[in-house]
């Protein structure tokens, strides 16, 4: 028998669709599922420790040869939901930002979005485990995954990074992408895909209540189609330009 297929794959809420289909269409002998926050999948993809990464976009840079699956990513034609910087009062009376340490491509899309976009004049901070308990007066936060269902109703003022994207770009945005570490048969391709397309179209089946359907249905999108592959191309173009402008 081969080995089982080593899949990384995020730890939020939106990934649920994914993990529900591959373990209808697979057996725990064919594949090993494990689940962490963003950078740490970014890290499994950059050290190879696993055969197939979905891999936050930010870290795309550091695998000069990747393989991305087609199909299927994390993403937004608009609003995300929980992907977000919350404040106490309007972000352009704030000073700074704690970026999130779970996501370097939310970092860098809150980065894009502030300076580039809005033209803030905010200090970004690198923010640390329960540093949302900080945010407040003139301290903003960027929020990433399950923990801004939390604070959507406790701060006043939120800058959703998706639809802020959207408004400045005229694009949707990916998030994440599925990437092929190591080779893998034609075989196991097409059930991954056909497992996924399952997932992504039963979320009534298993969404836990209406809040959570209403995210996977109108807050996430999951193929990764021509204009989401037209979205990732120009955030990698501005995410150089940042990078060598030493802003992340």
């Amino acid at each position: 028998m081969s080995n089982p297929v080593r899949i990384v794959t995020v730890s939020y809420l939106n990934t649920q669709p994914f993990i529900e289909g591959l373990q209808r269409h697979f057996t725990p002998e064919e594949v090993i599922i494990e689940l962490a926050h963003p950078a740490k999948c970014a890290e499994a993809a950059v050290t190879g420790s696993a055969d197939l990464v979905l891999v936050p976009v930010g870290a795309l840079p550091e695998l000069p040869n990747h393989r991305l699956l087609p199909g299927w990513c994390i993403g937004a034609e608009g609003p995300v939901r929980t992907v977000a910087v919350y404040s106490e009062v309007p972000l352009q009376e704030c000073e700074s930002v704690f970026l999130d340490y779970q996501s370097r491509t939310s970092v860098l899309l809150a980065q894009m979005v502030i300076q580039d976009y809005l033209k803030l004049p905010l200090r970004f901070e690198p923010a640390y485990p329960h540093f949302e308990a900080e945010i407040s007066g003139k301290k903003a936060g960027l929020v990433i995954g399950d923990r801004t269902f939390q604070l959507d109703d406790r701060y006043p003022y939120k800058l959703d990074l998706g639809k802020a994207w959207t408004e400045w770009t005229g694009l949707p945005f990916a998030f994440a992408v599925w990437v092929e570490l190591h080779p893998l048969d034609a075989s196991f391709k097409k059930r991954f895909d056909e497992a996924v397309s399952w997932g992504v179209n039963h979320v009534v089946e298993f969404a836990g209540g209406p809040v959570e359907l209403e995210y996977f249905e109108k807050y996430i999108s999951y193929p990764f189609d021509g204009r989401k592959q037209q979205a990732l191309k120009l955030f990698l173009a501005k995410a150089a330009h940042l990078v060598e402008g030493s802003l992340a």
